[in-house]
């Protein structure tokens, strides 16, 4: 009885709020600019996507129809006991906890994966448009090719078959949810206020995909987005270099996609004119070579971020190692989300091998901005070269509170056996293997990953665990490493 009472409180409470947000909707609807008009006030600016769900409901955002302008999905499913979760930190309007909760880990109750079906669940977003930036919807058999898009991006076959194509859109449910795959091709009419929010990572993608740099393929996006004249009643920019889903390079782009939305006639500064000058150097492998003429357009610029890390990039190309930490540590300094500057001009010089200087680069990031998910692995595996086996491990442990267990408890494992350890390797084994029984996003990315499955199968055999070693084998997700290792 005391469970049933709680329940109905719940949803009274719940119905209340939702009363009390429509409310608010029906008033912000009539006063939502038009993108490509009027300026869109206050663009929200986050480095990680999935900051935007805390800002949704610190909002008072509810049954909102969201453009997500993304290369990833950003709806995979979570778990009715976590939603749950969700919806009673929801329901307390405890904003703090609701950031905290954010996270890769699996301790966390979303993350930058699955942020908007959390939104759909807590009633924030009603419906779903995913801007893809691939050029599926310029050949004539978008439908087949979206079906496998989505089987690539692990959409259950009972949702990819609710999909069909209506009104230039590939429109179908995931868990209900309605979700709407579109194009800049044809993107879809909405006669609503939206939630546009813009993730950074699409413009690699976009500019591969229809062969341009990625400035102008962010013209292309919002040409496009302006052209439907859109009400927005709130915007958002996503930086996603925290992790590796972008360059520091690039972020700057970012903060030039907020810019656009908030001024319609904005196209480009000086900065702007610049920073891609600069970026095409780059991109063409003549960054430092090209300083002596990038100069006089960057110099003006010098106490920008933006502009510190493309002459750190000039100066570490040169060979100027330590001219090139003092410009990165400067734009830290400047701004601790530059830090990741520090972290992947350490990752450069190592690969280089220009000089053992690397490390320093490394120690300096993480010291000024030790909540970067950032190369963590990339720095063990270089300490693991240096046969620092005990350093490998703690910078492989700081990855692991930040993120799932797997791959990186292969990696611990593999890590553990080579320092002799084969109890503990044993015991981080066994972890990631019963943590992929109920994994349902499971890829292969690298070599390192790899040769780390390799050596967990290697240990079970060695130990006769044949029931371990073939539950590593017969798993799909894994498959890849074993055909490559050629089992």
């Amino acid at each position: 009885m005391p469970n049933k009472y709680l329940s109905c409180k719940k949803a009274c409470i719940f119905l209340f709020l939702h009363l009390i947000f429509i409310s608010l909707s029906c008033e912000k609807k009539e006063i939502s600019p038009i993108l490509g008009i009027d300026p869109i006030p206050n663009v929200a600016r986050y480095e990680d996507h999935s900051e935007a769900l805390a800002h949704w409901a610190e909002e008072g955002v509810r049954d909102a129809v969201i453009i997500n302008i993304d290369t990833h999905d950003d709806i995979r499913r979570i778990s009715k006991e976590r939603i749950s979760e969700l919806e009673d930190i929801y329901l307390r309007r405890d904003m703090k906890t609701l950031r905290e909760a954010n996270s890769l880990a699996d301790r966390s109750l979303y993350n930058v994966g699955d942020f908007i079906f959390a939104a759909a669940r807590l009633g924030i977003v009603k419906e779903a448009y995913w801007i893809i930036p691939f050029a599926h919807f310029a050949y004539p058999d978008t439908a087949n090719r979206l079906r496998i898009f989505l089987e690539t991006y692990g959409f259950s076959s009972e949702d990819i078959n609710t999909f069909n194509m209506e009104g230039g859109c590939f429109r179908g449910l995931t868990d209900g949810i309605p979700l709407s795959l579109c194009g800049v091709e044809a993107l879809p009419e909405i006669e609503e206020p939206v939630i546009l929010s813009f993730d950074l990572d699409t413009l690699p993608t976009a500019a591969f995909e229809y062969k341009r740099d990625k400035t102008t393929a962010m013209q292309m996006i919002f040409d496009a987005l302006f052209a439907k004249r859109y009400m927005v009643r709130d915007a958002l920019v996503a930086y996603s270099v925290n992790g590796g889903y972008m360059r520091v390079l690039d972020k700057w782009l970012g903060d030039e996609a907020a810019k656009v939305m908030e001024s319609p006639g904005y196209r480009g500064s000086l900065l702007w004119t610049a920073l891609q000058k600069a970026d095409i150097a780059y991109k063409q492998k003549r960054l430092g070579k090209s300083m002596d003429q990038l100069m006089p357009f960057l110099g003006r610029f010098a106490d920008e971020p933006a502009v510190q890390i493309y002459i750190a990039f000039a100066e570490m190309e040169l060979g100027r190692i330590d001219d090139a930490f003092k410009y990165a540590e400067k734009a830290c300094l400047t701004d601790r989300t530059y830090c990741y500057g520090l972290v992947e001009l350490g990752y450069e010089i190592h690969q280089s091998a220009q000089s053992d200087g690397w490390e320093k680069f490394y120690r300096r990031g993480y010291g000024l901005n030790p909540g970067m998910n950032h190369r963590l692995v990339n720095m063990a595996l270089h300490l693991r070269d240096d046969k620092r086996y005990d350093e490998a491990l703690e910078f492989l442990f700081r990855h692991r509170k930040m993120n799932s267990l797997y791959p990186v408890d292969f990696l611990i494992g593999e890590t553990m056996l080579l320092k002799g350890d084969e109890e503990g390797a044993g015991k981080y084994f066994d972890s990631v293997r019963i943590y992929l029984r109920r994994s349902l996003y499971t890829t292969v990315k690298n070599a390192e990953d790899v040769i780390a499955i390799k050596s967990a199968f290697d240990y079970y055999i060695k130990k006769g665990d044949m029931e371990s070693a073939l539950e590593l084998k017969s798993n799909p997700s894994l498959g890849p490493a074993f055909i490559e290792a050629g089992e």
